[in-house]
């Protein structure tokens, strides 16, 4: 799978989640350094004028300065990132708004894919009141510190409109990501130009994030030559849809499709199937081919990752106990499976790879049972 700088997609996610701000009136900055050390704020969102109303759920707190933590899908939100983005919170205050004497036109969100659950706990321990789905599914404020905090977790957004520009960030579910990805490319269809829409389908389509069922709803957009080349142009980018790419060629010339029926686009399926499957192949063996053969390359690429940190562990630090093999062998997600094994070639012992194996099971653990 493609390399994915997570940092950059999600500031353009914020850009279009916040694009009904007046021309001029909201900036965003990204990785705001405040000290010649690596100390930076990840995002943010400077508000011009008081009286701006952004329709966002996220933005409703908002006030002037509204700085931002975000963990992408392979990381998680630790109970200390809490502390760290109060602590910078402070600092860029201090930093950048010395003059300011009270902390009112200050917020803080930290954004993350899965529900920080650690977090969570350390704020209750604190007696902190924590309000769930304020003001949207999601969204939960944080009482009690001298500025407004809130946290966001992206998997449980429910709003389709608050949740598409956030696409490329879900992770274990399944139905809620094809929605927000269908309705990020119906959007960009609708809308080309926009160059906020452009990079996150680009970004979704570069990395594999999206499926075969969400092109075939995508398909149903196809109106006309231009859109169907526009469509076409995007996921050529993309391997893994070359075969999809030349069904859809085929069914440029069916003039069913050109109406947008439903029954004219099965028909139009049917025909560019028969057509195209030349070696006397079943009709509709050619979507359960493409969706094996990309199930196929992905277990393929899981197995290897396992492999990959099962020879690590022999070799860094035998002999090792068959069980932590045996455990590593239980993660099947493969962007966990690459976050362990980054992590797992930072551990200074083989007590913090232990713990750093049974810290990503457990993770694995909480995807599938929720």
């Amino acid at each position: 799978m493609p390399n994915k700088q997570w940092h950059p997609v999600f500031v353009t996610a914020l850009k279009e989640a916040l694009s009904d701000a007046p021309p001029g009136q909201v900036e965003i900055q990204a990785e705001v350094a405040l000290s010649s050390r690596p100390l930076d704020v990840d995002v943010i969102v400077i508000k011009k004028k008081a009286d701006i109303v952004l329709a966002h759920p996220v933005a409703r707190v908002f006030r002037r300065y509204n700085l931002f933590e975000f963990k992408s899908p392979v990381d998680y939100l630790e109970a200390n990132d809490f502390d760290k983005g109060l602590a910078l919170a402070r600092l860029y205050k201090v930093i950048e708004h010395p003059g300011a004497l009270v902390l009112d036109d200050f917020t803080l969100t930290l954004v993350s894919s899965s529900y920080p659950r650690a977090m969570m706990e350390m704020l209750k321990a604190r007696k902190l009141k924590v309000q769930a789905d304020v003001p949207a599914t999601g969204i939960y404020q944080v009482k009690g510190e001298m500025f407004v905090v809130q946290v966001v977790v992206i998997n449980e957004l429910e709003d389709p409109e608050a949740l598409y520009p956030f696409a490329p960030f879900i992770t274990g579910r399944r139905r809620k990501e094809t929605q927000a990805t269908v309705l990020l490319l119906k959007k960009f269809l609708q809308d080309p130009s926009n160059p906020y829409r452009k990079d996150l389908a680009e970004f979704t389509i570069k990395n594999e994030l999206v499926l075969p069922e969400e092109m075939e709803e995508v398909q149903q957009l196809m109106y006309s030559p231009e859109e169907r080349q526009r469509i076409k142009e995007i996921f050529n980018k993309s391997p893994i849809m070359q075969e999809w790419l030349k069904e859809w060629s085929e069914q440029a010339r069916i003039e069913g499709l050109a109406k947008g029926r439903a029954e004219g686009l099965a028909k139009g399926l049917a025909k560019g199937r028969a057509e195209g499957l030349a070696k006397g192949r079943a009709e509709g063996l050619a979507k359960g081919l493409a969706r094996g053969r990309a199930e196929g390359a992905r277990e393929g690429k899981i197995e290897k990752a396992q492999e990959a940190i099962c020879t690590y562990l022999k070799i860094k630090y035998a002999p090792i106990a068959p069980q932590w093999l045996t455990k590593v062998r239980e993660v099947n997600d493969l962007e966990l499976l690459d976050s362990m094994l980054v992590r797992l070639f930072q551990a200074a012992s083989k007590e913090e790879a232990q713990a750093i194996i049974q810290q990503v099971l457990e993770k694995a653990n909480e995807f599938s049972s929720r």
